[in-house]
């Protein structure tokens, strides 16, 4: 799983979380050093995360192009935002992602 989350905190907890779980979580901080981690994998032909967690915020920036980038290194990967609120979660929808949470 790739977390994707401006607050490093935020971040380290959920992928301290899954490693608990017994996921291996990759964790990046902007939508750039995301495409960066998944195009990196690409090229070294590593496996590619199955899952991609989104905070809802960074999804709001430039989130279609950040969508679609990450299906066109990684098609088979689904992308799960965690909504801020209701106009994260019709964003969310509307940029076709997989899933949509919302945090509490």
């Amino acid at each position: 799983m790739l977390v994707l989350d401006d607050v490093k905190d935020a971040a380290a907890h959920v992928a301290g979380a899954l490693w608990l779980k017994g996921i291996r979580a990759i964790k990046s901080h902007t939508p750039s050093e995301c495409i960066g981690v998944l195009q990196e994998l690409d090229r070294e032909k590593k496996e590619k995360p199955d899952i991609v967690l989104l905070n809802g915020n960074l999804a709001a920036d430039n989130g279609g192009y950040l969508v679609m980038k990450i299906k066109e290194i990684s098609p088979d990967t689904a992308i799960f935002i965690i909504a801020n609120g209701e106009s994260d979660r019709a964003r969310a929808l509307h940029l076709a992602c997989d899933d949509v949470a919302e945090s509490r």
